[in-house]
């Protein structure tokens, strides 16, 4: 079983696209490029990383499926996750809203899945790393209060690693104003 420390620049200098569950996400077709996605994204693609932390109460029986048969290379969790899937990569929560690492098991985290893949994306050595589906558009589960607060979550990881690692939101529809936004297409000419 491979531990979280095995991936630790693994991708150095390489580009990365961090994949949401949000409206954008069904507009991206993935060609060869690394991709860390998060819970169900398996129905609109594989990702060649998966990020789940959250229970499989929390799905839905139909959601929870699409992780459980993940063809994804490897998930990533720190939870004893039932699936049939054999590459699980189990890591610690550190930091909660933190951008730093404690140790090299665990991965700063908040309360949505993508600020998770976003930071395993810094971890594995991103030189350039484009956001696509973390539009927070809709969302049932973010009033304008958590919506603050995401705001500046993003925005503080943002201004921590600007200057080591290109971070773009390919969405042109997100709520999330810390990065610039392009087009996933000029992300790719980039």
């Amino acid at each position: 079983m491979k531990r979280l420390i095995d991936f630790r620049n693994v991708h150095s200098r390489e580009a990365i696209y961090v994949c949401g569950l949000g409206p954008s996400i069904g507009v991206f077709k993935p060609d060869h490029e690394i991709t860390i996605g998060v819970n169900d994204i398996c129905r609109h693609f594989t990702p060649q990383y998966l990020i789940c932390v959250n229970s499989h109460t929390c799905f839905t029986p139909e959601r929870w499926e699409h992780i459980k048969r993940a063809g994804s290379a490897y998930i990533f969790t720190d939870r004893n996750l039932q699936t049939v899937n054999p590459n699980i990569v189990k890591f610690n929560l550190g930091r909660y809203a933190g951008v730093e690492w404690t140790d090299y098991d665990s991965l700063p985290y908040t309360d949505n899945s993508p600020y998770l893949a976003l930071a395993l994306a810094v971890y594995m050595g991103a030189s350039r790393i484009g956001l696509i589906g973390v539009d927070f558009v809709n969302h049932p589960n973010f009033d304008q209060q958590r919506m603050n607060d995401v705001q500046l979550q993003y925005q503080r990881f943002y201004d921590t690693y600007k200057d080591h690692v290109e971070m773009f939101n390919l969405s042109l529809i997100s709520a999330l104003k810390a990065f610039p936004k392009i087009t996933v297409e000029e992300f790719r000419k980039r």
